[in-house]
């Protein structure tokens, strides 16, 4: 989500040449929308998107969605800029002009991430020993009769 035409198919051009599957959205109205019906691997967004503020867009994802990674894309450097970016809930943020392999290695580091973290919630829980089983992700324990 990317408001400028030029660095949003330069992205979408990057992106594509790594293997990802893109949506390219130019304004935080469509892409509140999408973001509700469309299951992303990892967000990239601007802050200055016409519609709806990136700041916004990725508050109000965060009220939905806790997992998927955002990445904050803004020519705003200031140290507050990037203090509301977090606060918004951003796992990352990049100040442009950035390099396109830096955004591309960023966006692999949060999947693998987030894919490690699923995948650690489903891991078994369940420990047995003879005729007791512990369930150590709910904190429960079963004897067997």
């Amino acid at each position: 989500m990317e408001d400028d035409p030029i660095l949003n198919k330069n992205i979408a051009d990057a992106m594509t040449s790594e293997g990802f599957l893109l949506e390219r959205v130019f304004d935080g109205t469509l892409a509140e929308r999408i973001l509700k019906t469309q299951d992303l691997s990892c967000v990239i967004m601007d802050i200055n998107l016409s519609g709806k503020t990136g700041f916004d867009l990725c508050k109000d994802f965060r009220i939905y969605n806790t997992q998927t990674p955002v990445i904050m894309l803004t020519a705003f450097s200031e140290l507050e800029d990037k203090i509301k970016g977090y606060d918004c809930g951003a796992d990352d943020y990049l100040t442009k002009p950035f390099f396109m392999r830096e955004l591309i290695l960023r966006v692999n580091s949060l999947i693998k991430r987030t894919t490690a973290d699923i995948n650690a919630d489903q891991e078994t829980t369940i420990l047995t020993a003879a005729d007791i089983s512990a369930d150590t992700k709910r904190k429960k324990v079963f004897g067997q009769k």
